[in-house]
């Protein structure tokens, strides 16, 4: 981490970055306290029943934790290349002016705190960007680690900037921001996050810069790049498109632990539902994500002496080492269910016959049906040595986003505007969890991947190809406009 005096700095510059929306973001803060202390506590329950807490399992879902690798250091070539190369135009153009916002107003939903719009909207734009780079810059120079300030602080961004597009915007509980925006038909959802895997003082080792057409930051590609996606594909989606609701989860990287009812209420009556995590490796869309759980397995033995009295023990460290191959059997690659064994702990000495061993579980699953079969086999695991105790705890964090029939018509659509726009468009499963398990399992048409390509989430390198960006939005204006349902 950087020291108190480079965080200090980085906090004045997000300080700046947020200032129309310090009242909002200091209500999020604290909601956001009080949903990490509604949520640290964790239950732990026998093996003769796998549970299956959802909603509240102690195991977060993707990205828990911080990362464990090193900033990315500032060198001295570093210095923000903002500024177009002589002779080569900027590769995000400058976009036609707003629509007028009071034609466009929709009603605000109940609940919740308006977003405050300044009346002198300020410009921070730097020599040579663009209207799109100047917005991904000040949502990255607004850190927001999960139940953090920030994260409210991002949210209110947003909202000024969907309300400057016709919506009505409201900062939830949690700091989680809804959104609605009216036009044609049945609404579509827009789904994505504000918060980053990185803590605070990041900006401090790992600035925000752009080299050629390629910009840098912590949570640039994951996903604030997205989110510049998804307004812009609303801009261009102008008068022509189907109504809209948008929500933005604060928490995605920690499970949605309090994000997931509110998204489910997000979710209610509306007619499909797009995704703006980042697309594959090769650009392609997502019709389908692995369900993912996370468990504990605690192993309870008998403590003796190593040398005197050995044999009176029962360690739960040899009982561990049995239970991990018998985990590690249930894999099967051919089916895509995986299982690991990551992190394992136990015993309190070299000299004494270990009491007590405990194993993290990651395992993932890509339909309801192998997380049955694999429920049954969790809770039937038996100790080797009948005088250990085996004791399995956590759940399911994320259900199978499993391709159905109205996430195919959707990619096939998105496919055709693809090829318009000199995409070659595939689709294809992810074994990583997003929000849209949680909308799918509603039994909501999902299409994912629909954001800003790049590379490095959650990792010093973390990119986004800024050409990427008008394209992508493109393509999902298209969307908006005809999803390809009847």
């Amino acid at each position: 981490m950087a020291a108190a005096d480079q965080r200090a700095t980085a906090s004045a510059s997000t300080t700046s970055a947020t200032s129309a929306s310090a009242t909002t973001a200091a209500t999020s803060a604290s909601a956001s306290a009080a949903a990490t202390s509604a949520t640290s506590a964790s239950a732990t329950t026998a093996s003769a029943q796998v549970p299956r807490p959802e909603r509240a399992a102690h195991e977060a879902g993707e990205g828990e934790g911080e990362d464990p690798c090193q900033a990315l250091p500032r060198g001295p070539d570093h210095e923000e290349a903002l500024e177009p190369q002589a002779g080569r135009p900027s590769p995000l153009a400058e976009p036609e002016g707003r629509q007028d916002a009071e034609e466009r107003r929709a009603r605000q939903p109940e609940g919740g705190q308006a977003v405050e719009r300044p009346s002198d909207s300020k410009e921070t734009r730097r020599a040579g960007e663009t209207r799109l780079v100047a917005l991904l810059r000040e949502l990255v120079e607004i850190e927001s680690p999960s139940y953090s300030a920030g994260v409210g602080a991002v949210a209110s961004r947003m909202g000024e900037e969907l309300e400057g597009l016709g919506g009505q915007a409201t900062l939830l509980d949690g700091g989680h921001l809804r959104a609605e925006l009216p036009g044609e038909g049945v609404p579509l959802l827009l789904s994505g996050h504000t918060d980053t895997v990185w803590p605070e003082g990041t900006l401090a080792e790992m600035p925000f810069r752009v080299e050629g057409s390629t910009a840098y930051g912590p949570g640039a590609y994951d996903m604030k790049a997205c989110l510049v996606v998804m307004l812009e594909a609303i801009r261009l989606a102008g008068d022509g498109r189907r109504a809209l609701r948008v929500f933005l989860t604060a928490d995605e990287e920690m499970g949605s632990r309090t994000g997931r009812p509110l998204l489910e209420q997000a979710a209610e009556g509306v007619a499909a539902a797009f995704v703006v995590e980042p697309p594959g490796p090769s650009g392609n869309l997502k019709t389908a994500r692995k369900g993912l759980g996370r468990f504990t397995l605690t192993i309870t033995g008998r403590p003796s002496h190593a040398g005197t009295s050995r044999a009176e023990g029962v360690s739960a460290i040899e009982e561990l080492a049995h239970q991990i191959l018998a985990l590690h059997g249930l894999i099967d690659d051919e089916r895509g269910v995986s299982v690991n064994v990551g992190v394992v702990s136990g015993g309190t000495s070299e000299n004494v016959v270990a009491a007590e061993a405990v194993a993290r579980i990651d395992v993932r699953v890509p339909t309801m049906a192998d997380r049955e079969r694999l429920e049954r086999t969790l809770a039937e695991l038996q100790p080797i040595n009948p005088e250990a105790r085996l004791e399995l705890g956590g759940g399911w964090t994320r259900p199978p986003l499993e391709r159905s029939e109205g996430a195919a018509k959707l990619f096939e659509r998105a496919r055709e505007y693809g090829r318009e726009l000199g995409l070659e468009l595939d689709e294809e499963s992810s074994s990583g969890g997003s929000d849209g398990n949680l909308i799918g399992a509603l039994g909501v048409p999902v299409l994912d991947g629909l954001g800003a390509e790049g590379a490095g989430a959650h990792s010093t390198d973390e990119h986004v190809e800024l050409e990427s960006i008008p394209v992508r939005a493109q393509l999902l204006s298209q969307m908006l406009r005809d999803p390809g349902l009847a």
